[in-house]
């Protein structure tokens, strides 16, 4: 491919003079280099992200700079380039850039040469390149390959965004000419397309129909614009959904490469603003696509809508709009459409993407059988007639009722823009194509981790120096002669066993991680040459299973059914009533949460949301969602809002208890002091009462707080001596009864002061903490409040002392999560499953002000989110989200799988 298929270091298909196949006579579909090369660099940043391979790593980096060349080569920011060549290119490539085709610019110069280029760019070649360049941006850590993505991405996506009036030549159903002023957005330009240098529109009326030339325009609804001219003030509103998409799609990726860089927080607000400006006005059109196609008549419509939804989709950090995505958009509208295709790609793009609850499993496996059909290399363009095997269509004359196998089809660049019913084809000798549909959907599927590499695989006489992953089927061997070196990081992964052979060994410092998925036994085969990967990772010993370590047999925990737990909100996730309320009194607010009925809200502000409200600080609101109310609960005595900051608020499941955190002084009776207290408020007859009091009423001596409310207890940290005999540390106390018990304890079951940061299951019964060793480095236990384990590692030997925070737990409490770091500064993210004793490590977010955020799990269990403190229009709702490698809690596995992770000592 990359000798005979990437002239100039573009995509393209190669007509060779025979069938050695050794001399090009011409190169083919010279229209559509930008579309398949974005393709390829996409494929080869998933190669990277799975392997680490530094040919990958090679291959991305001169795939962005053609790219950078195409973006920057006609001198018109955000105007790409179908191809460009340098003018003393082969005589074979200058053949696609002919001096007498009128979208050929020649003799241009550019980085010190004279370039030719091929223009009057549209909408498709776009979307293989952002998503490209959107999966590279995630796969490379090359700073500078990262700020040339972003240059190129953000002029592009900025000039989108910029409004200005321009003068533009109309043409309307061929006949009537005229120029005029229009206030146009969400278009690029360049004057080498028109004689003038001004952009032409072109219009029919029936049906209503516009495009340009000199300009490009991204117009979900083209008589917002179409308005403006004279005589047109008539025309309706078009919807145009595939459109909505691909604006959307492409605000998300340039959103992505500008979070969090330093130099570009303006630019990214600005991003953000126009983005959450139109977004449900796109989301909205989205959900209403439909497949316009007849007879296959334009289906690669359909492959230009699946790209930039799939970006669109994975980098949406609204949660709510996320689930919309899923199910009315990427399911029902676009997929529901080809489920019967037999395309490998959208079913991927969907299978990857898809709603929690969707079922996927077999048509994951139906179509990885599709692809494993796909022809071998040299993909030739092959005659063929199946009107012997397939029925005619009686609606569409010439094609089959039923879609094709991949391997029935005609030969193409990019079989999954075409059309799956053709009978028959007279092929064309000798034309042979790259391959880049097959690399796409092969990476794809191996990304998401629904590809296996063989159904049985051996590996042999190997030193693994950095990171290296091997998935069979069915059975795994490994050796003799494997050795996995103290820098090395091999995962195996099988449907059926692994065997580790005479000869296998692993050197100190080196880490061997092996797992058996049985649904990978019922996977199709569908491999790909092996490659050595040349980065390395390190990881730590997996901590021991939670059961193993109190005598039990591993697997014999059972989970408690979790009690109902109240579910952190998002501003998206509020209702449309509530947004409104606060909206009228530009309110931020914090730590929003519902109880599991969805009729009870609360959350803290510093907005006056009550006329009772003049404190100027932050107070507790509860919402009726029934009665539409906002109720202000952090009252003071005299009615009014405290006098200090109230913050903090926990809700329980049921919607019948809240905690909050308090300076105010006025809230109850009896005797007061500075420090922050904790207060309970009883919705039920709306009474507040001081937690964290003697039992002579007397307030704590220090400042309560780090509060969680879990079942029917209460669990915080506090520096106050005069609670317990136990003084300051993490406490347990009973919602009824106000009993309150040490729970941040040491190896020996004494309470430790320093213990602090709880998180805890929905029931309170299991509650996880850190709490500093005597060299500082912090350590995470759980405790049922009887005894306490510790279940991160003190130390590495190879990595040194490791320190750790910020502790999750799932509802259920299977699933615990914290953040570990090396005195380097290296950062990981272990989701420890307690039933297997089995554990993933995925890497921390980059952004700097997550670095002591402790992730959440969604209500489901499926995904971690790092939310953002404050929620409010225009704000990101979640910094950043993984998600959950082992499921969610529903289809999380406790047996028929298991994952074994070991460090050689």
């Amino acid at each position: 491919m990359r000798t005979h298929h990437m002239p100039a270091g573009g995509v393209m298909a190669a007509q060779f003079t025979d069938a050695s196949y050794s001399e090009i006579a011409l190169y083919g579909g010279r229209r559509d280099p930008a579309i398949w090369t974005g393709a390829y660099l996409a494929a080869q940043a998933l190669r990277l992200m799975e392997t680490g391979d530094s040919d990958a790593a090679t291959r991305l980096a001169a795939v962005v700079q053609t790219l950078h060349d195409w973006w920057r080569i006609s001198g018109d920011t955000g105007y790409l380039a179908r191809f460009a060549a340098p003018a003393d290119s082969a005589a074979t490539i200058l053949a696609t850039l002919p001096a007498d085709d009128p979208e050929v610019i020649r003799d241009v110069p550019y980085d010190g040469e004279l370039w030719h280029w091929r223009g009057r760019v549209s909408r498709d070649q776009y979307q293989g390149v952002l998503l490209g360049m959107s999966l590279a941006y995630e796969a490379t850590a090359d700073a500078a390959i990262r700020q040339r993505i972003r240059e190129d991405v953000t002029a592009f996506v900025e000039r989108l965004m910029q409004e200005e009036e321009r003068r533009v030549k109309v043409v309307i159903n061929d006949s009537a000419n005229f120029s005029v002023d229009l206030r146009l957005r969400h278009a690029v330009y360049t004057d080498d397309e028109t004689p003038s240098g001004i952009p032409v529109i072109n219009i029919t009326t029936d049906p209503v129909s516009a495009e340009g030339s000199g300009m490009l325009v991204f117009w979900p609804n083209p008589s917002e614009y179409l308005r403006e001219i004279p005589g047109l003030w008539w025309l309706p509103d078009i919807e145009l959904p595939t459109q909505a998409i691909q604006l959307a799609g492409a605000f998300r990726v340039a959103l992505q490469v500008t979070q969090g860089v330093p130099g570009y927080e303006a630019r990214h607000a600005a991003l953000r603003a126009h983005y959450e400006e139109n977004v449900e006005a796109w989301l909205d059109m989205a959900a209403d696509w439909e497949n316009t196609n007849q007879c296959g008549d334009s289906y690669y419509g359909l492959n230009i809508a699946f790209l930039p939804l799939f970006n669109w989709v994975r980098l949406e950090d609204d949660m709510l709009r996320r689930g919309r995505l899923q199910r009315e958009v990427l399911r029902d509208a676009l997929w529901s459409e080809v489920a019967d295709h037999k395309n490998v790609l959208f079913a991927l793009l969907y299978a990857s993407q898809a709603a929690p609850e969707d079922a996927i499993d077999d048509l994951i496996n139906a179509h990885l059988a599709q692809l494993a059909r796909f022809p071998d290399a040299p993909q030739l363009d092959l005659p063929f007639d199946l009107r012997s095997k397939y029925a005619e269509d009686p609606n569409c004359p010439g094609l089959s009722s039923v879609a094709t196998d991949v391997d029935e089809r005609p030969g193409a660049t990019y079989i999954w823009e075409r059309h799956p019913w053709q009978l028959v084809d007279s092929g064309t000798p000798n034309l042979v194509f790259a391959g880049v549909d097959y690399l796409l959907a092969y990476w794809l599927g191996r990304h998401a981790g629904f590809l296996c590499e063989a159904d049985e695989l051996t590996l042999t006489a190997v030193t693994v120096d950095g990171s290296r992953r091997h998935v069979a089927c069915r059975d795994l061997r490994a050796g003799p002669d494997v050795t996995v070196s103290s820098t090395g990081d091999l995962a195996l992964r099988a449907g059926r066993q692994i065997q580790l052979l005479p000869g296998f060994r692993v050197e100190a410092g080196g880490l061997l991680q092996a797992s058996i998925d049985p649904t990978l036994a019922s996977r199709p085969l569908t491999g790909a040459p092996l490659s050595l990967p040349t980065h390395a990772r390190t990881s730590s010993q997996a901590p021991a299973p939670r059961s193993e370590a109190r005598g039990q047999t591993a697997g014999a925990l059972s989970p408690p059914m979790p009690a109902p737990g109240a579910e952190a909100l998002t501003w998206s996730m509020l209702p449309a009533e509530l947004q409104e309320q606060l909206l009228a009194h530009d309110a931020k607010i914090h730590d929003a949460q519902r109880d599991s009925t969805g009729d009870i809200i609360v959350f803290a502000t510093e907005a006056p949301l009550a006329w009772e409200d003049t404190n100027g600080q932050s107070d507790i609101y509860l919402y009726a969602v029934a009665s539409e109310r906002l109720h202000l609960v952090s009252l003071a005595l005299d009615g009014y809002a405290g006098n200090g900051s109230s913050d903090e608020p926990r809700l329980d499941g049921l919607g019948q208890q809240l905690l909050f955190r308090s300076t105010a002084t006025n809230l109850v009776v009896g005797a007061q002091n500075d420090f922050a207290q904790l207060y309970q408020h009883d919705l039920g007859i709306g009474s507040t009462t001081r937690l964290t009091q003697t039992a002579r009423g007397e307030p704590g001596t220090g400042n309560s707080g780090q509060a969680i409310l879990a079942g029917t207890w209460a669990i915080f940290h506090t520096e106050a001596a005069n609670l317990a005999a136990a003084g300051p540390g993490l406490y347990r106390q009973q919602l009824s009864d106000a009993s309150r018990q040490p729970v941040g304890l040491d190896e020996w079951g004494l309470p430790d002061p320093a213990a602090s940061r709880p998180a805890a299951d929905s029931a309170g019964a299991e509650i996880a903490y850190q709490r500093p060793e005597p060299n500082g480095m912090r350590q995470i236990y759980l405790t049922d409040a009887v005894q306490a384990e510790r279940l991160s590692l003190t130390s590495d030997p190879v990595l040194g002392q490791l320190d750790h925070c910020c502790a999750a737990l799932s509802r259920d409490g299977g699933l615990l999560a914290y953040r570990e770091q090396t005195s380097q500064g290296q950062a990981w993210l272990h989701v420890y499953h307690r039933n297997q004793g089995s554990y993933y490590r995925l890497p921390w977010p980059r952004d700097e002000t997550l670095q002591s955020q402790a992730p959440v799990f969604n209500h489901d269990g499926s995904e971690l989110w790092w939310l953002n403190p404050e929620q409010g229009p225009g704000l990101p709702e979640v910094l950043h989200w993984m998600k959950n490698p082992f499921g969610t809690a529903e289809n999380r596995p406790s047996d028929g799988s298991a994952i074994v992770k070991v460090k050689a000592a």
